[in-house]
């Protein structure tokens, strides 16, 4: 063998022990691009509110899923990097935001919605409370001019136009319509808050003056297959339970439990209103409360282990419905309930 052929086979041999070398001693390191994304914690976004008025600044905070707050993790409206928490729009347009941190799956996605002040039309669209009401009333108006309409358990359908400050709603059932059944005279209105006067055959025939307060509800998620948890449901904080509510149970005029969330700790009353409810045997010793995921609140007691969980379906800043689960969130286990704010 030449001595050249001899000097060409130590230099591979020196090379592939370097390389077996590296492989070895690389065993331990994590590859973020071979990472299963299940194992990695995800980001929660949300907004302080989701329709606006242009230049209206909105503003954003992310958590990560114990609740702590990530001031490092990077937003993006429409694809754009976004270098503060906040954002608005000079002009009227919808935007889609998300968050997104290295060792973070990213978080679900907000969609935000800019309106002209003076667009009636566009701030009409979308979900509302009526307030004060003693029976539940739902309106929904959407952007192909249906609109529904929930009170009592029943359901009306047809369609709507505005005229000015003027709501008129159509009914529509089967072959038949009526033109006359029903108006909302809004009086004065922000992005998330109308000022009206309801007439409606059904429920309010001689009319009522109160609020419609927009519903802040499902939150599309950001479509993992492993994030079951949360997605299609809303994503909360503990600041908007802060204040002290009454509890109602489905049905219930009277409320069964009082509560008072502090910024410390939480307080919890039982009210025994003449019906014996075992998931709410316990909810007076309730003291401690946290995140337990995006759209659930974990509370616990002070003198016993007991748990309890408390799932949001959806919330106004009066209103928070959901269901209040003891021990486990299984159905058996668990009461609906609606807290409105005293």
């Amino acid at each position: 063998m030449s001595l050249k052929k001899a000097g060409l086979l130590q230099v591979l041999l020196v090379l592939f022990i370097l390389i077996s070398s590296c492989s070895k001693g690389d065993d331990n390191t994590v590859d973020p691009d071979t990472t299963p994304n299940s194992k990695l914690p995800t980001l929660k976004l949300t907004a302080s509110t989701k329709d606006a008025f242009v230049n209206e600044e909105v503003t954003f905070k992310v958590v990560d899923e114990k609740g702590n707050l990530v001031a490092d993790a990077k937003l993006f409206v429409n694809e754009q990097a976004l270098n503060t928490t906040s954002f608005s729009s000079k002009t009227a347009a919808s935007f889609k935001v998300y968050a997104q941190k290295a060792g973070f799956k990213i978080s679900n996605t907000v969609d935000i919605r800019f309106i002209e002040k003076d667009d009636v039309d566009a701030v009409v669209t979308g979900k509302w409370k009526f307030i004060p009401s003693s029976i539940e009333a739902i309106f929904e108006f959407n952007n192909d001019m249906s609109f529904s309409y929930k009170q009592g358990g029943e359901e009306k359908k047809g369609t709507y136009k505005v005229k000015g400050n003027r709501v008129q709603m159509t009914l529509i059932e089967g072959n038949s319509t009526d033109e006359d059944y029903g108006v909302l005279n809004i009086s004065k209105f922000t992005a998330n808050l109308l000022d009206v006067e309801v007439i409606v055959k059904d429920g309010f025939k001689n009319g009522k003056t109160g609020q419609l307060e927009r519903i802040v509800e499902v939150d599309p998620g950001n479509g993992d297959d492993d994030d079951d948890d949360d997605n299609g449901n809303v994503t909360i904080n503990l600041e908007m339970f802060y204040g002290e509510w009454r509890g109602y149970e489905d049905n219930s005029t009277d409320y069964s439990i009082k509560m008072k969330f502090k910024t410390d700790k939480m307080e919890a009353e039982a009210k025994n209103m003449g019906k014996y409810n075992p998931i709410l045997y316990l909810v007076d010793d309730l003291r401690y409360y946290s995140l337990h995921n995006s759209s659930t609140l974990l509370l616990t007691g002070r003198r016993t282990s007991i748990v309890y969980y408390f799932k949001v379906a959806s919330y106004t800043n009066r209103e928070i419905v959901g269901t209040l689960y003891m021990d486990s969130m299984i159905p058996s286990n668990g009461v609906k309930l609606t807290l409105l704010r005293k």
